[in-house]
């Protein structure tokens, strides 16, 4: 038997053709996003300082993750985490949405139905608990 989380995960929903465009759009600009880092170089680019950095001198949550996504687009996970932990997981991330975004546009059906799962604001919520507890433990390392 199939249980009621489960069935929110089966494909198969028809996609409209606003929808189907939708994921166009979404994964043409997912691309883009993750082609920009190819062409970046992750050490000596230029890149605008961090504004926070520059008048506190602490890591802001975002801090280092342009250089990050950069180095995990060019397959240096370590240096990726250097710069940031979850930059290569956010790289993953967008990777595996473009390729959803892809293939949901090319079927016109659903690949994995989120929209109504449980779980999904929970997950939210730890990401971005995660998100903040990285943050404030880097911004603790940086003032000691």
């Amino acid at each position: 038997m199939i249980s009621e989380d489960s069935r929110n995960l089966i494909a198969g929903e028809v996609l409209s053709f606003n929808a189907r465009l939708g994921r166009v759009g979404l994964g043409l600009a997912l691309a883009a996003a993750v082609g920009t880092t190819l062409f970046l170089q992750p050490v000596g680019a230029f890149l605008p300082a961090c504004l926070f950095h520059e008048l506190t001198g602490v890591s802001c949550l975002t801090c280092g993750l342009t250089r990050s996504l950069e180095a995990a687009a060019h397959g240096d996970v370590l240096g990726a985490m250097h710069f940031h932990l979850l930059g290569p997981f956010i790289m993953a991330g967008m990777l595996i949405a473009c390729m959803v975004c892809a293939a949901e546009a090319v079927a016109g059906r659903r690949i994995v139905q989120l929209r109504q799962a449980r779980w999904q604001p929970r997950m939210l919520l730890v990401v971005a608990g995660i998100w903040v507890v990285y943050g404030v433990a880097r911004a603790i390392v940086e003032l000691l």
